[in-house]
């Protein structure tokens, strides 16, 4: 995809750095007791799934 007038690897990096953010939230929510587990679940394993792919690219 092109993103004139952007630098891609620093957009790569924050697009990866914000899926990162997206697994680490929902996890430390599910260490507590959180009422809606299953969803934040969701979004953990959705962002882990599209950082892995972001990292084989």
């Amino acid at each position: 995809m092109s993103r004139p007038g952007l630098d891609p690897a620093r957009l790569d990096l924050h697009l990866l750095a914000m899926r990162l953010s997206l697994v680490a939230g929902p996890l430390r929510l599910l260490d507590g007791g959180f009422p809606h587990r299953t969803e934040m679940r969701d979004i953990a394993e959705h962002n882990a799934r599209e950082a892995l792919a972001a990292l084989a690219r």
